[in-house]
């Protein structure tokens, strides 16, 4: 487990030293902002559900957001509870606000990949674009220094089955009109 935590802790460092710049410290930290608390997913939902065209492809991703929030913010965070990076390594420097909760797995990386993969299963054509914010916010993370590696790998794992889980309940139980 030791050599695991020194790989992780040389991914951040490398990040630190190497990867930081001002220009790119901006763009992931308005990103990552955006993401707080869900935000920006929260936003693209209720987005789709206003415009009538769109209204029961934004419930679904809507779904696959909220399965995705219970259980990887209310029940996987709280059991594994554990501490950021910044709090195990004095030599590391953060990059934006420091998140109250605990590490693992990253909510930003489940419900942006929850919410991507809700968009892509809603959507025909070229919806694999959303991977790209969602891949940004989530190296974001280990970018400022407030995950590991790990965390956010595994949230967008969970992120991704947790909105396979949810698309497929709304398939079976939600039964919406044929129109779209």
């Amino acid at each position: 487990m030791d050599a695991f935590l020194n790989l992780e802790a040389a991914i951040l460092l490398f990040f630190q030293e190497h990867v930081r710049v001002g220009f790119l410290s901006l763009i992931l930290t308005f990103l990552t902002v955006l993401a707080d608390r869900g935000i920006l997913c929260i936003a693209v939902c209720l987005v789709l559900i206003a415009v009538k065209k769109t209204r029961y492809r934004g419930i679904t991703v809507l779904c696959c957001l909220g399965l995705a929030f219970l259980f990887n913010n209310i029940i996987l965070k709280n059991l594994i509870d554990r501490p950021r990076p910044y709090e195990l390594f004095s030599w590391l420097e953060t990059v934006g606000s420091l998140p109250p909760d605990s590490s693992f797995p990253s909510g930003h990386a489940c419900s942006c990949f929850a919410t991507a993969y809700g968009i892509r299963k809603s959507f025909r054509g070229k919806t694999w674009l959303v991977y790209i914010p969602a891949s940004l916010i989530a190296v974001g993370r280990v970018y400022e220094g407030v995950h590991f590696p790990s965390d956010v790998i595994v949230g967008a794992i969970l992120g991704t089955l947790f909105a396979m889980a949810a698309y497929r309940l709304r398939i079976r139980y939600l039964h919406f009109p044929k129109t779209e």
